[in-house]
């Protein structure tokens, strides 16, 4: 049986202490963002927190999955052709990469923003994760993901559009190197942080 949690304001923490050390690893890192159950308030969630780094290339390089595994994430995985690494025994936090502005990128942050902004949709949710969580680690990925295609779908989000213009930011220079600077954006809710360098490759 999956085990859900009750939410937990730890899991916030977690990610802002992971997000600023990852923030040192990446030469081509454009945005770090929260994702997943534990970034949506008020929802129960696996105790394990996603984190999906936006890259300007298509994965990490060697010297980058070296410095991550110096930071206590254990060897690169592929699941589903997708690279992913984790950290904790038992997992505690998961890092999951995608090129920034992709289709894979705005599918995990356009639903986190389908969840944290419907009532309705978090509680259909919450209750098909408490429905599935007694079929199986496979069954349950799978109710999730049936789900999810059926939100992006029915609010047209597979259409792009900028969602962070919708929120209030909060900029902080962080890191500057030359002519790149790199800000902290946190929103008016202080449940995530995005990192970004101006002039990085998005396309």
């Amino acid at each position: 049986m999956t085990s859900l949690s009750p939410p937990c304001r730890e899991w916030g923490h977690r990610f802002r202490r992971e997000a600023a050390a990852l923030a040192g690893v990446f030469d081509g890192v454009v945005a770090i963002e929260h994702v997943g159950s534990t970034s949506v308030p008020g929802l129960a969630a696996r105790p394990i927190v996603d984190v999906l780094v936006g890259l300007a290339g298509d994965e990490p390089t060697a010297g980058e999955l070296q410095a991550l595994r110096e930071l206590g994430y254990g060897r690169a995985r592929l699941r589903d052709g997708r690279l992913y690494v984790c950290k904790g025994r038992p997992r505690t936090v998961t890092v999951h990469f995608a090129r920034w502005g992709s289709a894979r990128w705005w599918r995990l942050v356009d639903f986190r923003e389908v969840l944290r902004r419907d009532a309705d949709a978090r509680r259909r949710y919450a209750a098909l994760k408490k429905r599935a969580r007694g079929a199986g680690t496979g069954s349950y990925a799978e109710a999730k993901r049936r789900f999810i295609e059926g939100e992006l779908k029915r609010l047209a989000l597979e259409r792009r559009r900028p969602y962070i213009g919708s929120r209030t930011l909060q900029a902080t220079e962080v890191k500057s190197s030359g002519s790149n600077r790199t800000y902290e954006l946190q929103d008016h809710c202080r449940t995530t942080v995005s990192l970004y360098t101006p002039g990085a490759t998005t396309r």
